[in-house]
């Protein structure tokens, strides 16, 4: 009943999200064109996991976080400085690393897989890591042709310091990452059970 009751929460929620953002993004075209990119991406994002959040086996957990990582985004917080001196953007990239980790975890975990603990752990954090690295990657580009302006693809405030901006964004990625992994080997660990970290559902 719980999951049940989850996976419904998760669906509605990750629906009428969607819907918001595509509204958004669609104002945004006039309003602030630099984030309809943004916008429309995690329009996207929401849309693919209100059809597949059951079949990746997500909890509230893992969708609460993932939620707030992406709304954290909008919030259009970059150049800020928190907690005596920690940037903002380094916030929302290990955030965002700690995000994907789980999602990815829970994903392999509550899949029918015949797979340990161990390698969960280690193909969640690879994927989770180049996930990260993609996003660099698209930044790039975006900084490449677009030049200057907010939001993903342009150079704007969070982005100064060039390639030092990108080492920090992948080791925090990296960071919350192997972060999100501990976690949820925390979370699913049964050390009285051993038998039950490699297991295959049917």
């Amino acid at each position: 009943m719980k999951q049940e009751t989850e996976s419904a929460i998760i669906s509605y929620a990750t629906f009428i999200g969607f819907f918001l953002f595509l509204v958004l993004g669609v104002l945004s075209f006039e309003k602030d064109p630099d984030f309809v990119f943004d916008k429309f991406l995690t329009a996207a994002i929401l849309l693919v996991f209100y059809f597949l959040h059951r079949k990746m086996h997500l909890t509230l957990f893992e969708a609460s976080i993932g939620a707030f990582a992406l709304i954290l985004h909008h919030l259009k917080l970059y150049g800020n400085v928190y907690l005596g001196g920690i940037e903002f953007d380094i916030i929302m990239h290990f955030i965002g690393g700690y995000a994907i980790s789980l999602v990815l975890f829970q994903a392999l975990f509550g899949g029918n897989y015949l797979l340990s603990h161990r390698r969960i752990a280690v193909y969640a954090l690879l994927a989770a890591i180049g996930m990260g690295t993609f996003v660099e990657i698209l930044e790039f580009i975006g900084y490449s042709y677009l030049g200057k302006g907010e939001g993903i693809l342009f150079y704007g405030t969070g982005d100064i310091g060039e390639w030092n901006d990108a080492a920090w964004d992948l080791i925090m990625n990296v960071s919350g990452a192997v972060f999100g992994i501990i976690t949820m080997l925390a979370l699913t660990w049964n050390p009285r059970n051993p038998h039950e970290n490699m297991r295959k559902k049917k």
